[in-house]
């Protein structure tokens, strides 16, 4: 996942041949995001602070779980 810290768009690259899903929560938890499939992800409209980025499997098994954290 590059950049982090990142300010609008945010790379994800993986090597899943299943299908994935990404999902994105605040500190407190809220999911913020969700996208399915997808390796460029337009996160602008997000505040600046740290927020949790989750891909999981569509079986919802956790793959990864990364921090990223939105500069202005």
């Amino acid at each position: 996942m590059f950049p982090n810290p990142f300010k609008s768009e945010l790379q994800v690259l993986t090597s899943f041949t299943d299908a994935y899903k990404i999902d994105i929560y605040d500190v407190l938890g809220k999911k913020v995001f969700s996208i399915q499939n997808e390796n460029s992800i337009q996160l602008g409209y997000l505040k600046a602070g740290i927020y949790y980025l989750n891909i999981s499997l569509e079986n919802g098994e956790l793959i990864r779980r990364k921090k990223l954290i939105k500069s202005d």
